[in-house]
């Protein structure tokens, strides 16, 4: 199993590869991803995918892992999430990231700070 700060690292770097998203775990036109969405991928409790469709047309999703560790996987990412949660004093992380975060700047900025604190704590 990964370490939080090591989850954290890599959604942050999964954000910064693909770009930034509202409203969905991943943007089905750009590959973009949401916070959580993006831990989601980091932990491995969700794989990326792209569908080629008709016309040359291109469609990101996401698949559920097949894991016999899913439910470990799972709640290692909501343990990720709920220290960035922490830091941005949010309830929700959908909520922070749909209506509270300004920009990607914003987002990876508080992705470090929340790095930083899973660090602190050995985690």
């Amino acid at each position: 199993m990964k370490k939080i700060s090591d989850i954290l690292t890599d959604a942050r770097d999964i954000i910064r590869e693909r770009g930034w998203s509202r409203g969905t775990y991943v943007n089905s036109n750009t590959g973009a991803v949401c916070s959580l969405g993006a831990i989601y991928f980091a932990c491995g409790y969700m794989e990326p995918a792209v569908l080629e469709l008709e016309g040359g047309v291109r469609d990101f999703a996401f698949n559920v892992t097949d894991s016999d560790d899913l439910e470990a996987i799972r709640h290692q990412g909501e343990e990720a999430a709920r220290l960035l949660c922490g830091v941005t004093g949010s309830d929700w992380l959908p909520r922070w990231n749909d209506y509270v975060a300004v920009d990607q700047h914003h987002v990876e900025a508080t992705f470090a700070d929340a790095i930083a604190k899973a660090k602190e704590q050995g985690r």
